[in-house]
């Protein structure tokens, strides 16, 4: 037996299983975002439902939002799982990992906002509020698309899923603008809102703003992946 041959077709063998491994945990993460993506318009269903002030319609909206939330962490333990199979280089497996975590944190941030705003809606909320987090949770859910976008983009146009990461970091930076108005408004209605509505309130607003706070995580992430590959590509 020619030990040499057995030895390079192990090697062969093993590159397969990897570059297979780590295509499907891709896969894997892409549909994980699909469903954190789901979440986050659940969020803004439910921002929408409380300023027409039907609690009932909200209620529903944070169902479907926790029941995709837990779809989503479902999916954050079968991807870990997966990474743990492979025999990639580490840090490239950290990496991905780390993709994972952050992505599940868009999703939780979307719960912990749509939990304050179902129990703020049992107070009067000036209209005026509702509408600036109603413009919030519009660029939120652009933000998680972008993103999305720049995943499936991953590994197969380098330039896009820059791009797409830019674009996260402008919502980003927008939704931060945003949040000051809300905040302004807070203000401005203050006699018209009792304390604990008014934390509850800023509770739901810091949270929406995690979403995109995490979507940019999840973008610096990204890059650092695309350097991973682009440095790979350079050294074959």
């Amino acid at each position: 037996m020619d030990l040499k041959l057995d030895e390079d077709r192990g090697l062969k063998i093993l590159a397969w299983l990897t570059t297979r491994r780590k295509t499907k945990a891709i896969g894997m993460v892409r549909l994980h975002v699909t469903k954190v993506v789901d979440t986050v318009v659940e969020l803004n269903n439910t921002v929408i439902s409380a300023s027409r002030e039907r609690r009932i319609e909200a209620e529903k909206c944070i169902s479907r939002l926790f029941s995709n939330e837990d779809e989503a962490d479902a999916l954050r333990r079968k991807i870990s799982e997966e990474l743990t199979k492979g025999e990639s280089p580490a840090k490239e497996r950290e990496d991905l990992m780390r993709l994972t975590m952050e992505i599940d944190n868009i999703a939780d941030c979307a719960k912990d906002s749509a939990r304050s705003i179902v129990i703020v809606m049992r107070q009067s909320v000036p209209k005026e509020i509702w509408r600036g987090f109603q413009k919030i949770s519009e660029s939120t859910v652009a933000c998680v698309l972008a993103l999305r976008d720049g995943i499936d983009m991953l590994g197969k146009d380098l330039d896009e899923t820059t791009k797409c990461v830019l674009e996260v970091e402008r919502l980003e930076h927008q939704v931060d603008d945003e949040r000051y108005s809300v905040q302004l408004l807070f203000l401005e209605f203050a006699d018209r809102l009792n304390a604990p509505t008014l934390l509850l309130l800023d509770d739901a607003l810091r949270s929406m703003e995690g979403v995109t706070d995490c979507c940019e995580g999840t973008g610096d992430i990204i890059r650092m992946l695309i350097i991973h590959e682009a440095t790979s590509k350079m050294g074959k």
